[in-house]
């Protein structure tokens, strides 16, 4: 395994920056609608959330497009660190990150905590979830774990090629990824807005 920055070809540098696409979209595009949307509070309501309502389908196409872009960017860095094992690893958990965006798109959370506006003000037990809202967390999970073990694996990769800063925020990263999802292992906690 080696992290030396390698030459890229025009296709994976293209790959890469869909990536780069991916975040700033998915962060833009949730930021404006978590404003613009009445009874929408980033305190207290998931991103996911903006996928209901009268707009919802713009959060829909979000992350859809934005699951898309992350799994083309799980191409490209295959391609980058071929052929380490850390480099692949982290490709596949990247790919399984974009692909359960998508899912998450088409599988919505379900009204509560007062979003939309009119909706139950609570949480609903288990019992009451939609399979679409089912669907919708495990995929999460799937996802955010697959990203998490990712961002480690990239850690490890950089840190072979002796690349301590990128190792240190990738490993950062993967930690304050894995200390953020805890809340919502025991229930009651949302996904900050944008991840």
């Amino acid at each position: 395994d080696t992290a030396a920055p390698p030459r890229l070809d025009a296709r994976t540098r293209a790959l890469l920056s869909a990536g780069t696409l991916a975040g700033l979209l998915v962060a833009a595009v949730s930021w404006t609608l978590a404003l613009l949307r009445p009874g929408f509070d980033v305190r207290r309501h998931a991103n996911s959330m903006l996928a209901l309502g009268d707009w919802g389908w713009v959060q829909t196409l979000n992350f859809i497009t934005f699951g898309v872009l992350v799994t083309g960017a799980a191409v490209g860095v295959a391609r980058a660190t071929a052929p380490s094992k850390a480099g692949r690893g982290a490709a596949v958990g990247m790919w399984l990150y974009g692909a359960s965006s998508v899912v998450v798109g088409v599988n919505p959370a379900d009204p509560q905590l007062g979003f939309p506006p009119g909706s139950r003000p609570d949480f609903p037990g288990y019992a009451e979830v939609s399979v679409a809202a089912r669907v919708h967390g495990v995929s999460g999970a799937i996802g955010f774990t697959a990203m998490t073990v990712a961002c480690f694996l990239f850690a490890r990769y950089f840190a072979r090629g002796g690349r301590r800063g990128w190792a240190a925020a990738s490993a950062g990263t993967a930690a304050s990824q894995r200390s953020h999802e805890a809340p919502l292992a025991v229930g009651g906690g949302t996904a900050p807005l944008g991840m």
